[in-house]
């Protein structure tokens, strides 16, 4: 009986730093993964901003750095691409001094009878650099084969899923109409 118990001890041991080094975990709140997120942005960590972002994410942007659909993308061309899109989408994030989360939404409730089951959300607005810039960030909750890769059970985690400039200084700017676009003459 003894050595049984000592088997789970060893056995819980070698299990944890594999789980330390899987982030997010399925308990990890939305908060800490989007402040992982602004951390690693606020770096220019690419690899860690990329292992952030949720599975659909992650294949739009390797599919974007692919010049053919037969190419095999290195990682490195991936950060690169991540990078310009975020360099272009999203002037100012990267490298950014300071960040505060502004508003939170929690989106994660189903709409009465609806049938298709859809993913949980959660909303951010983040001010940047004392309010020089906003951003919304939107979370999503999914699994993803990576925790299985580590032994772990495929359980659903916070991912991010959009970023998006908003700097419309919380609504205090006046709001221009969008252009109407006549896709046939486009």
């Amino acid at each position: 009986y003894m050595l049984y118990e000592m088997y789970i001890v060893l056995t819980l041991m070698a299990l944890r730093p594999v789980c330390a080094l899987v982030f997010p975990s399925p308990r990890t709140p939305p908060s800490e993964v989007l402040i992982a997120q602004l951390e690693a942005l606020r770096s220019a960590d690419m690899p860690s901003t990329f292992k952030l972002f949720s599975c659909g994410r992650r294949l739009e942007i390797e599919e974007k750095s692919r010049r053919d659909v037969r190419e095999t993308v290195k990682p490195e061309l991936v950060y690169t691409k991540l990078m310009e899109m975020l360099m272009r989408d999203c002037p100012g994030l990267i490298g950014h001094s300071s960040s505060e989360i502004v508003a939170s939404l929690d989106d994660t409730e189903q709409p009465f009878g609806y049938c298709v089951k859809m993913l949980p959300k959660w909303m951010y607005r983040v001010k940047l650099d004392s309010g020089a810039r906003h951003f919304v960030f939107t979370l999503a909750r999914e699994s993803r084969g990576d925790r299985e890769e580590a032994g772990l059970p495929e359980q659903p985690c916070w991912f991010v899923w959009s970023i998006r400039p908003d700097d419309d200084h919380g609504g205090n700017s006046p709001v221009l109409p969008m252009p109407i676009y006549d896709p046939i003459s486009v």
